[in-house]
């Protein structure tokens, strides 16, 4: 990107073409410039204006370098910058482009606590003169995952379920009903899809494996139905991954090595890497899986598939 500078010409004239003794002249013309980025910088400056980057973890590596790049030099002029991308994800800035590391502050913002969500339902029910049970309230927050859109959600197509001007009370049937009615809408059904038929096999057959529900799946099912299991978690290590396999294949199976999981992980995550956004439903990084999309997580623990 271009910055200020000076622009210079030089325009020569040669006099008497014919004569051998023709003189040649010159001019000089300089004309000052500003680039677009000064101009956008003085602007925001001038009117006490932020700029905020939301879902950086979105972007591609090579435009995430581009933007610690342009922001180095924009912060250097006292250019004001929010940059806002997933917790394990917060120093990506910094670590495209060390220079960044004295001229941030990283803030944390907490996600909703389980107690937060829980009062959603307790007081909104209360409200519709509905007697929800504490623990059933403590039970929907936990399958909320820190997300009070998807709290709010539930209880409403748990209201509409339950034919709440009837109902004066609230029962665990009623609540995995609205669960599943939840994910109705969601837009994973082709996500789930694409993440559990992996990278191409160009022919070849997979190895399937006898699971304790009677189902036989391949490495890359196995791996989603253990992320789906309970306790659900917005992140899972290798070790707790591990152990979530084992629980799921039969006894009398082969079990999978912890080498093995993690080779297959990061083959799904090139897959998910190289597809649209909505498809990076999580991330496996540092041998850890983070869920990016909670809503995700909720559709393939209560969804149809």
């Amino acid at each position: 990107m271009a910055i200020e500078g000076e622009y210079s010409k030089v325009n020569t004239l040669k006099e008497n073409i014919n004569d051998e003794n023709a003189q040649i002249k010159s001019s000089t013309s300089r004309e000052k410039y500003i680039s677009n980025k000064d101009l956008v910088i003085d602007y925001f400056k001038s009117n006490n204006l932020v700029l905020v980057l939301d879902d950086f973890h979105y972007a591609s590596e090579e435009l995430q370098f581009d933007i610690a790049y342009q922001l180095k030099d924009a912060i250097r002029k006292e250019f004001k910058a929010i940059v806002i991308s997933l917790p394990h994800r917060a120093d990506d800035a910094i670590r495209k482009n060390a220079d960044l590391s004295g001229r941030l502050n990283l803030i944390n913002i907490e996600p909703w606590k389980k107690e937060e969500l829980k009062e959603i339902a307790v007081v909104g029910f209360k409200q519709l003169g509905v007697n929800i049970e504490d623990l059933d309230a403590q039970r929907i927050a936990i399958e909320s995952l820190t997300s009070p859109q998807l709290m709010q959600s539930i209880c409403l197509n748990l209201s509409l379920i339950s034919n709440i001007y009837e109902a004066n009370k609230l029962d665990t049937t009623l609540i995995e009903r609205s669960y599943k009615a939840t994910t109705i809408n969601l837009p994973y059904k082709d996500v789930f899809n694409k993440l559990q038929a992996g990278p191409s096999t160009r022919g070849q057959k997979r190895k399937k494996y006898r699971i304790n529900s009677g189902d036989e799946l391949d490495v890359y099912g196995i791996i989603l139905e253990a992320i789906a299991l309970d306790p659900p978690l917005i992140s899972i290590t290798i070790d707790e991954l591990k152990d979530r396999v084992d629980e799921l294949i039969e006894p009398s199976n082969y079990k999978l090595d912890k080498n093995t999981l993690k080779t297959k992980l990061q083959a799904i995550q090139d897959v998910m890497t190289n597809s649209a956004a909505i498809y990076q439903a999580f991330e496996w990084k540092d041998d850890q899986i983070y869920i990016v999309e909670p809503l995700f997580l909720f559709y393939i623990r209560w969804g149809v598939k």
